[in-house]
């Protein structure tokens, strides 16, 4: 392991961030001038290994900070990058970062760019090897010339923290205090002992009393326990009777509420097939008078086709003109017959007409109020209150009304076309009445014009389809618009549920301020701007929370003004709004672990909203689990969630557990937005559609005058002839009269749809006067039943009427059919033929003829079957129909039985609980009773078959014998056992304090020995490396340690044997140690230092087994002996000689013996790097090259980062550097070796250089 690179900014002369090249893993010279900042950069490491500025005060923090030109710095930080490949740092990677940065109210520390704690960086740095107790792998200016004129007594102190003594003497200082606490204790045991003898004598006579008294209250609680024992054996059997009843009842209600259950299942699905039935009715009936439109228009068809068939088949028949007036005549007859028919079944045609409108009158009228009532009925409970639901009402009355108008307006302009028809028709009719005998042959113009009108019939035909269909289409984006504003009123009771009331109250008031004051720049809430995939709605939902229900604005002035309103509209409402210019959210660092996501990304929103979202979601990351949730919320500070809902916050707090789909905020949130958009697609498609029937409406008007126009067109035509035609003014009165029929069927519907809707009008309002929030009355409920009764007569009724009706009408518009369209105008043709000389001519498509005429045939055929099947399908569809409304009432039925049964059997648990809790009470008074009569006598048996009034009796003598015994101490025998118990325990403590005496003193004598024999180790080890290092750095010389006693003894390492105890010092003495040079007189004080000796536990003088200890115990310690210090030998140029002494060595040489006794305290513990400063500033020439090629040696096996102004040590360095001072910034780089050592010769040759 070494130091790889350093990274400097803002500490001391150090202001730019300074990047230094790698360091070499051997040795490394860093040059430069005095002042230039070579110290500066040492005490950088120093402070970032926190081998210096441990603990900084603010004015210290600030003097660290840079000071110089322009601002300055507010922080400074130094950070360390140690090549780890040996995992000498047991962090599992190959290089760790070590950074430390202070300012002016922080110092943190940092590892791997992780947070760490000052006692976490130096636990690492001490399992690294770097040892407190031997602080010489670092070596600032300063150390070698203080260990030189350091003190014997302090040398020999750095070689006990060396051996680390330091923890011998704190677990020696420890046992001491527990020895005297052990004291304290035995103190206080003697003198409650003292206590607890007296009151046991005391004690002893109360006794005598007590036992007397103990004889009678047995006697006594045995008799009252008897007592209480029969009153809880009556309370528990009539107990468990009404336990038992309270199960059988409990049993009973919970089969009724399982039976209300499944039958509320099977009235859900009976509604919903009475809903899809009735659904299936309307269709069917549209059907059935579609096809029954389609057998009519197909009939009529039919006619004129077989009619222009005969008349193309006549003038092709040139050559029978012979039998023309015997077909003349046959025609009268049939004339004659068919007239006579219909003369017979126009009054019944009448008749019959007026009484199916009757019936369809009072039909619609019952199903109106039918429809009404049931509308009514299915509204109840719908409506949070009676507010919003007369708000509803009268939203309905309002587009009733709206269409009612329409309606009326549309039925005074179909009048007024009728009338104008009607009109038309009377005066045709006249003129055709005119032109009975007058014929004219169709021109081509004619042709055209029938072509033509022909051509607007099909058109008009095809947009009563699509009108139709759209009407279809109408009633089904109703009921899906019914559907989804149901679905959505749920959904806002489930979403509004999860807030608070006035938050709710505001959120529904919110649409209604902003339509009616206008106010734009209100977004709306958080849940309406955003949309999330399922995945992830359980997380955004735990974080979001309430959050979701808080409203974007655009700015303050609109928030402002939308709290006034709602304060001013809503009292008491509230709304937590987020003004978009305003907001501030600071930038996010998520961390790009693998399995993290940020939550905001997951989440789709107009990017406009972006510092909203940012606001509520931006802290918030989602991970794949609760471990990496932990792990990434402790580290980014952010807000960690999982996917099932697991929450770790910042701060640690962990939140999670089952989360109910049900009640879902966001989605119930998501669903409702998605089921407002449907409410607005469904309303959007009925206006489409109303729009496109009012376009269809214009069109069939238009089509209809273009029949019109196309009618007096062929008349026109057939006028330009020069013979009138009757059979034009015919056909012309037959259109103008199917147009009229159609404009009064279409007024016949107008008016119904108009009398439903003032009849739903009437019952809203009626609804709206009788107050409430929906449902029937008994009344109502009475008539809705009697209408389902009438409505299903009536029904029956009417298909009746209608089939003799359908019937008549059948047979009038074909006899009818026969007389205008084939009857009459053959006659007429006949009459004109036989009155011609020669029939005129007319080429006809005859073929085309026959084949529509068999085409129409097959189609009448399909229309009349699909007219049948129609009719029973509308048959079919009743009956279904009916049979699920009375499967429906059933249902009701046996739901409302099973209710009442539910109600009476609550009934009867209540009262049972009343029962209970009165029997309880006195079964808890007895049970009461009986625990504080405490023990029970063993003989209570003997009275369990005593009489009542007898136990009484005996309950009475043992009071009165008590009454004798009021005075006596009840706690007597109690307290002679607590007392005596407490003399036992006292007596085992207080051995037990005598054996843990005994423990201590014990402990005590082996940390002496342990810390005596690690001394001795530290030292000889010690002592043999400084004789060799020594030797490396002067061959010819040589040097040793020595430790000088008091009487002037010096003892080698070699020859300490019993003497190393020596070494050891007790807590109230200090030695002063130091290193001697050859011919060194000690000059430095002498004290006392106790030796090791006999183990004194003599000392403590010991009691016996009765007896008392001392109060006050010695510690154990040894027999004085002689003071010792730590003294060296060295001779600079002999093998033999005796050696000298420190005072007698030059300064470089006391240089050199320090450095050698520096090196041997770091072989003895060795470091992973060092960092000398100036090392050999003070050194002689001849001994710099020795240290230098000592170091080279070393930097084989650890890292030397030194400085120098001397080419020495440049020699076998490996890495340069270079320390400049410019504007009062200090930076530092790379150099060549060339460059180095041109500096230091140039700084030799002129020593002002470096100054």
């Amino acid at each position: 392991m070494h130091i790889k690179q350093l990274i400097i900014q803002g500490f001391k002369s150090y202001k730019d961030q300074t990047v230094m090249e790698p360091f070499s893993p051997r040795h490394n010279v860093i040059v430069g001038r005095n002042g230039s900042g070579k110290s500066n950069f040492f005490w950088a490491i120093r402070f970032a290994l926190n081998d210096a500025y441990t603990n900084l005060t603010r004015e210290e923090r600030q003097s660290l900070l840079h000071e110089g030109s322009g601002p300055a710095s507010m922080s400074a930080f130094v950070e360390v990058i140690f090549d780890n490949s040996d995992h000498r740092f047991p962090t599992g990677k190959d290089e760790v970062v070590l950074r430390r940065t202070i300012g002016l109210k922080k110092d943190e520390y940092s590892l791997d760019k992780k947070s760490a704690t000052k006692s976490e960086v130096m636990s690492l740095l001490e399992s690294a090897g770097f040892s407190s107790a031997n602080p010489y792998y670092i070596v600032p200016q300063g150390r070698i010339t203080a260990l030189c004129n350091s003190k014997d007594a302090e040398r020999l102190q750095l070689l006990k923290e060396v051996a680390g003594t330091g923890v011998y003497e704190s677990r020696r200082a420890e046992s001491l205090k527990i020895l005297d606490e052990t004291n304290g204790k035995r103190e206080k045991i003697e003198q409650l002992m003292t206590f607890i003898s007296d009151r046991l004598a005391e004690l002893e006579e109360e006794k005598k009393e007590l036992t007397e008294y103990t004889k009678l209250d047995k006697e006594r609680r045995a008799l009252e326990y008897a007592m209480y024992q029969r009153e809880l054996a009556l309370a528990n059997s009539e107990l468990a009777e009404l336990e038992n009843n309270r199960q059988s009842h409990v049993l009973a209600a919970h089969k009724d509420r399982d039976a209300i259950k499944g039958l509320a299942t099977k009235l859900d699905k009976a509604q919903e097939v009475v809903g899809k039935g009735r659904q299936g009715l309307e269709n069917a009936v549209i059907d059935r008078d579609a096809a029954a439109a389609q057998v009519k228009e197909t009939a009529r068809q039919l006619t004129e086709l077989e009619l222009t068939l005969g008349e193309a088949e006549q003038a092709n028949r040139a050559d029978e003109l012979r039998a023309t007036r015997g077909e003349l005549a046959r025609v009268h007859a049939e004339i004659a017959q068919v007239s006579a028919r219909l003369a017979e079944w126009t009054p019944q045609l009448d008749a019959s007409r007026e009484a199916k409108r009757s019936l369809d009158a009072a039909h619609d009228e019952l199903q109106s109020r039918r429809k009404a009532l049931a509308a009514k009925q299915g509204r109840a409970g719908q409506f949070a209150s009676v507010k919003a639901y007369r708000e509803w009402i009268d939203s309905q009355v309002a587009q009733l009304r709206s269409a009612l108008e329409n309606e009326q307006q549309r039925v005074a302009q179909l009048e007024n076309d009728d009338t104008q028809l009607t009109q038309e028709i009377e005066r045709i009719q006249a003129e055709a009445d005119a032109m009975q005998a007058e014929f004219a042959n169709v021109q081509a113009r004619a042709t055209e014009l029938q072509a033509q009108l022909n051509e607007a019939r099909e058109r008009r035909s095809t947009l009563d389809g699509q009108r139709k269909a759209l009407r279809t289409d109408e009633s089904k984006a109703a009921a899906t618009l019914a559907q989804e504003r149901d679905r959505v009123n749920k959904l806002e009771q489930t979403l509004f549920a999860a807030c608070d009331r006035s938050t709710a109250q505001g959120l529904r008031s919110l649409k209604e301020i902003v339509q009616r004051t206008g106010i734009e720049g209100v977004h709306g809430p958080l849940y309406e701007l955003m949309d999330v995939p399922e995945s992830y709605q359980t997380a955004v939902e735990v974080v979001g929370g309430t959050s979701v229900f808080q409203v974007v604005v655009e700015d303050d002035d609109v928030a402002v003004r939308l709290l006034d309103e709602l304060r001013r509209m809503k009292p008491g409402a509230k709304l937590t709004l987020l003004p978009l210019n305003r907001l501030r959210v600071k930038e996010v660092e998520y961390p790009k672990s693998k399995g993290v996501v940020p939550m905001i990304k997951q989440i789709r929103f107009d990017p406009i909203y972006q510092l909203a979202f940012q606001q509520v979601f931006g802290r918030a990351v989602i991970c794949q689990d609760l471990e990496s949730a932990t792990r990434v919320a402790k580290t980014s500070g952010l807000t960690a969630v999982t996917l099932p809902g697991d929450r770790v916050d910042r701060k640690g707090a962990m939140s999670g557990g089952y989360l109910d789909s049900e009640k879902n905020k966001l989605r119930a949130a998501m669903e409702l937005v998605h089921a407002k958009q449907r409410v607005e697609e469904a309303e959007r498609t009925i206006h489409e559609i109303r729009d496109q029937l009012t376009t269809l409406d214009q069109q069939i008007t238009a089509s209809v005058s273009d029949m019109q126009r196309l009618a007096i067109a062929q008349q026109a035509a057939q006028e330009d002839s020069s013979v009138s035609d009757w059979q034009s003014k015919k056909r012309q009165v037959a259109v103008l009269t199917e147009n009229r029929d159609a404009i009064r069927s279409e007024l016949v519907r107008l008016r119904q749809d108009a009398s439903s809707h003032e009849t739903e009008i009437r019952s809203l309002q009626e609804e709206r006067a009788a107050g409430g929030r929906g449902g029937l009355s008994d009344q109502e409920r009475d008539e809705l039943q009697a209408l389902e009764t009438q409505v299903a007569e009536n029904r029956a009724q009417a298909a009746e009427v209608g089939a003799t009706f359908a019937q008549l009408q059948r047979d009038v518009d074909q006899a009818r059919a026969q007389l205008d369209n084939r009857l009459v105008p053959t006659k007429m043709n006949l009459e004109r033929a036989a009155a011609d000389l020669d029939v005129e001519l007319q080429k006809n498509d005859v073929e085309r003829l026959r084949d529509s005429l068999r085409r129409v045939s097959t189609e009448l055929e399909q229309a009349n079957a699909a007219l049948h099947e129609a009719e029973a399908a509308v048959d079919r569809a009743r009956t279904q129909v009916e049979k699920g409304e009375q499967d429906v009432d059933k249902i009701k039925q046996q739901i409302a039985d099973r209710q009442r049964s539910v109600d009476t059997q609550d009934m009867t648990l209540s009262r049972f609980i009343q029962q209970r809790k009165l029997v309880v009470d006195k079964r808890d008074e007895v049970t009461r009773a009986i625990r504080d009569l405490g023990v029970v006598p063993d003989d209570h048996e003997r009275y369990a078959n005593v009489a009542q009034s007898e136990l009484v009796r005996m309950l009475k003598r043992a009071h009165d014998g008590l009454k004798k015994y009021a005075h006596v101490n009840k706690k007597a025998f109690e307290q002679f056992n607590n007392f005596t118990k407490q003399q036992d325990a006292l007596e085992a403590r207080k051995n037990e304090l005598d054996e843990s005496e005994d423990s201590i003193r014990d402990l005590m004598a082996n940390l002496d020995r342990n810390k005596d024999e690690a001394i001795q180790r530290t030292f000889t080890q010690v002592a043999e490396n400084f004789a060799s290092v020594f030797e490396e750095l002067v061959p010819a010389g040589r040097g040793k340690l020595v430790l000088v006693k008091a009487d002037g003894t010096e003892v080698e390492a070699f020859d300490m044997g019993a003497d190393a105890s020596d070494l050891s010092d007790e807590e109230e003495d200090e030695d002063e140690n130091g290193v001697e040079g050859d011919a060194m007189d000690v000059d430095g004080e002498e004290e006392d230092d106790e030796l090791d000796g006999d183990e004194s536990q003599s000392s403590t003088q010991r009691a016996s087994r009765g007896g008392q200890r001392s109060t006050k115990s010695k510690a154990p310690g040894r027999k004085k002996g002689q003071a010792v210090r730590k003294g060296g030998k060295v001779s600079f140029n002999s093998k033999v000689d005796e050696g000298l002494h420190m005072g007698q060595l030059s300064g470089g040489q006391k240089s050199l013996v320090a450095l050698a006794l520096i090196f041997a305290i770091q072989q003895c513990d060795p470091a992973p790097f060092y960092l000398f400063d100036e090392i050999d500033a003070n050194l002689d020439a001849q001994y710099r090259t020795a240290v230098a090629n000592k170091i080279h040696d070393l930097g084989q096996n650890a890292q030397f980062i030194t400085t120098t102004f001397r080419a020495e040590l440049l020699a076998h360095a490996d890495q340069f550097y270079g320390v400049s001072f410019k504007d009062k910034a200090s930076k530092i780089q790379c150099i060549s070796k060339e460059d180095a050592m041109g500096f230091v010769e140039l700084g030799q040759e002129n020593p002002s250089i470096i100054q």
